[in-house]
């Protein structure tokens, strides 16, 4: 056999390969293109540059349109935040699982005067009675919240949003207490040992004696289940009011839409290539924006 020979025929065995591996590669840019991604009926992505994205939704309902004078427990209601866009969304959530004050969220109401009714905060070492606790067992998401408190002392959390996710705010129910200034120990911590027996019993006696005096200044209405009561509020007048949440935040942005079969590399590199060629998964893996969503204006009334 000549050279010319064993060439041809070498040829022919390289040509053969190349072949099959097109026929191969062919048939996997296929099998990706159909398989594909799964679907998101949103249509919205801000890692896909959609100027129009508008990737939250922000509600408010109320428990009931009516609320009391001269007193900061009568108005009930719930803010829910739904991720209306095709990435995951890491937002603040503290309001959705305690109170709202110094987070992302601003509730902001208007009187029958038309001006807008000033939030009372608590002083901050005062020693008061608290009527309402959220309840965070009624939805397993809320334990996955962690709180906690910065060094300019708001807290902060986050929860990561995947697309279509909605998530309500945590209900208030009737379990009063009394806050400790300064963050000291409960009483059976402070004063331990059973030759304190006696001094811890007064002292329990003498705070329950507290909470109940207290109790009956507050006009408390019943409870609302899955709503929660709206504090720092006083409406000193009677008439028609009107209520409006607003967030605004700096989100963190990461892809949803991913490949979401098993396969060792290179084979999982090339199927995203093919995904990201056709514009099925974003180029971009994650960014920063700034969302801001406003709920519609809701009225309520005030009565003596």
């Amino acid at each position: 056999m000549d050279l010319s020979e064993k060439l041809r025929k070498q040829l022919k065995r390289i040509t053969g390969f190349i072949a099959v591996l097109l026929i191969l590669f062919g048939g996997f840019y296929c099998y990706v293109l159909v398989r594909g991604v799964p679907a998101c009926p949103q249509n919205c992505s801000l890692l896909a540059g959609d100027n129009d994205c508008v990737p939250i939704e922000l509600t408010l309902e109320l428990g009931d349109a009516i609320a009391r004078t001269n007193t900061g427990y009568s108005l009930w209601y719930r803010i829910g935040l739904k991720n209306t866009c095709c990435d995951r969304l890491s937002l603040d959530s503290v309001f959705l699982v305690q109170d709202w004050p110094l987070t992302a969220l601003e509730i902001k109401i208007w009187g029958p005067d038309g001006k807008q009714v000033s939030w009372t905060p608590p002083l901050p070492h005062e020693e008061r009675v608290q009527a309402y606790a959220f309840e965070k067992k009624s939805d397993p998401r809320y334990s996955q919240i962690s709180v906690k408190v910065s060094d300019f002392g708001n807290s902060i959390a986050s929860h990561e949003f995947a697309p279509g996710e909605y998530l309500l705010s945590t209900p208030s129910v009737f379990r009063p207490s009394e806050a400790k200034p300064h963050n000291r120990p409960d009483i059976d911590e402070e004063l331990p040992g059973a030759s304190n027996r006696g001094i811890r019993a007064s002292l329990k006696k003498q705070r329950a004696a507290r909470i109940q005096k207290a109790l009956k200044s507050f006009k408390l209405r019943d409870s609302m289940p899955g709503y929660r009561v709206l504090e720092g509020f006083i409406f000193k007048h009677p008439g028609k009011y009107r209520i409006q949440a607003k967030l605004k935040d700096n989100a963190f942005v990461s892809r949803a839409s991913n490949w979401d079969q098993k396969l060792t590399f290179p084979l999982d590199l090339m199927a995203k290539l093919i995904l990201r060629r056709h514009g099925l998964i974003p180029e971009r893996m994650f960014k920063e924006v700034e969302v801001e969503q406003s709920t519609g204006i809701l009225e309520f009334e005030v009565k003596p």
